[in-house]
């Protein structure tokens, strides 16, 4: 059976087969085991990727460590600039989170912040891995928190919200309208 070890190389993190063989991207994985299952794809394509960002294999255990960390957090504390809290950006619905599959040419995972801890949606068509797109999960406010954050940070803050319609524009979009 062959191995397949990530390793840090000139050019970034390649994969390399039996110790000699490189596979640099995706679609060299894919084209030397055609029958890769998803998840072992989204793990390749997490590490050759986007760095930040670790792939979600088990949704329900995803939601169970977010919500042991969101369970641990003091819903009386004010919000803090310096203190990373689930509470002051909402919960997700964890029910959207499904394991790596593919549709397709496309592979469809889902992945977590490894700073922020928050979901995002990947899909990446078989190739390069810098092809990805990271796209946030809407989080849903957290009902009755007496503390929010501050109004002036929720409103500058990127991504989208719970509520807001599919076809987000972004701030760069609304720049060429008004230029």
């Amino acid at each position: 059976m062959d191995t397949l070890e990530l390793t840090l190389g000139d050019d970034g993190i390649v994969g390399l087969v039996n110790d000699e063989e490189v596979l640099e991207d995706l679609a060299a994985l894919q084209q030397r085991a055609p029958d890769a299952p998803a998840e072992d794809l989204a793990r390749v394509a997490s590490a050759l990727g986007e760095p930040g960002y670790d792939v979600i294999l088990d949704p329900a255990k995803y939601e169970a460590l977010t919500m042991a960390r969101f369970e641990k957090e003091d819903p009386a504390m004010p919000w803090q600039p310096t203190v990373m809290r689930i509470r002051d950006f909402g919960l997700p619905d964890f029910s959207a989170i499904e394991r790596p599959r593919l549709e397709g040419q496309t592979l469809v995972y889902f992945a977590r912040d490894t700073h922020t801890g928050l979901p995002y949606r990947v899909t990446l068509p078989i190739g390069s891995v810098g092809d990805a797109s990271f796209e946030p999960m809407a989080l849903t406010p957290v009902p009755g928190d007496p503390v929010p954050v501050p109004e002036s940070i929720r409103e500058s803050a990127l991504g989208p919200r719970a509520g807001d319609e599919d076809n987000l524009k972004t701030a760069v979009d609304d720049e060429d309208e008004e230029g």
